[in-house]
């Protein structure tokens, strides 16, 4: 779709056709209309629709409302456009004309605000009252922003939700203990330990990262005494292996007494660990639940990790 403009052809974005067949069908700005109206105004398919509806939401020029099928209204008058077109045919004079920051600015320079600079989680619900938008509006920005990959959401009561890591940002240490008996389940936790890492919250360490000609004994030992969170991971292979309870285990605890690291058990399989030194220890996860006693393992194991999250943002916002 072109217009002509002096004697040239220039090609009409999306963003301006959904903008003027909207001022058409709506009776000024805050107005409402829905969007199967516009959309067949528009005759486009739903998924060009969404996308050219949720950019303009996202730079704040257009809102949406409730209703069946949902509507959509301009958010207020902005001057003339790029069409041509106006709301108010008296010119705001220059100097009391303002740009509009967009919604996903707002958001973020909020969320900024409130993580101490990204550092931590931010309930969704204090974050939205801050903001002191709707629940439609503020839902809708966090899932955009969360698909252009600058926000992470995490659980808790009503949700959570954080930026995303800065690429230079330096993750704290762990070093993982565990029995090579459990080596599948100690797998399967690095995965979901795995986006952590990605967001350079961690740096995990275990002796399967030991490389030819390293001398392992070594390698475990600076590795251990440098962590910033130590995991146990505890069963009965792991109380009853040498190297795990009279070395790992024991340079752990003294290290937790010195306050130097933070020792968390990751129940693994059930066994007799309640007198363990480390029971005195709050473990993972929730009341020391075994994993492997639970129904589906994917659910505690990002239960873990999400445990391991929150200890990772505490020890972060305290460096």
């Amino acid at each position: 779709m072109t217009r002509a403009t002096e004697g040239t052809r220039v090609r009409r974005t999306y963003r301006e056709i959904f903008l003027d067949k909207l001022k058409d069908l709506s009776e000024g700005p805050g107005a409402l209309v829905p969007n199967l109206a516009l959309r067949g105004e528009l005759n486009w398919d739903e998924e060009r629709y969404q996308q050219v509806k949720d950019q303009l939401v996202a730079e704040g020029l257009v809102t949406i409302g409730r209703g069946r099928g949902g509507m959509v209204g301009l958010v207020s008058p902005r001057g003339q456009g790029r069409t041509g077109r106006t709301w108010d045919s008296k010119k705001k004079p220059e100097s009391s004309r303002r740009s509009r920051r967009p919604y996903r600015d707002i958001f973020l320079a909020k969320l900024t605000a409130l993580s101490s600079g990204g550092k931590s989680l931010v309930p969704n619900g204090i974050l939205r009252d801050e903001l002191d938008w709707d629940e439609e509006r503020y839902r809708h920005i966090k899932e955009q922003l969360v698909k252009e990959g600058l926000l992470i959401v995490g659980r808790g009561h009503g949700g959570t939700v954080r930026l995303a890591g800065l690429p230079e940002a330096k993750g704290l240490s762990v070093f993982v203990s565990y029995s090579h008996v459990d080596e599948e389940l100690k797998t399967e936790l690095m995965k979901h330990l795995e986006p952590l890492r990605r967001l350079h919250r961690i740096g995990p360490w275990h002796d399967r990262k030991i490389k030819a000609g390293d001398e392992w004994e070594k390698s475990i030992a600076g590795n251990i005494a440098s962590a910033d969170i130590i995991l146990l991971l505890i069963s009965i292979d792991f109380i009853n292996s040498k190297y795990c309870y009279d070395v790992e285990l024991q340079t752990a605890m003294e290290r937790h007494e010195k306050g130097e690291v933070v020792v968390v058990p990751v129940i693994l399989r059930n066994c007799l660990w309640h007198n363990m030194p480390f029971a005195k220890l709050q473990a993972l996860p929730k009341d020391g639940k075994a994993v492997s006693s639970c129904g589906d393992r994917d659910d505690a194991l990002a239960a873990i990790a999400e445990g391991i999250l929150l200890i990772v943002e505490s020890k972060l916002v305290n460096r």
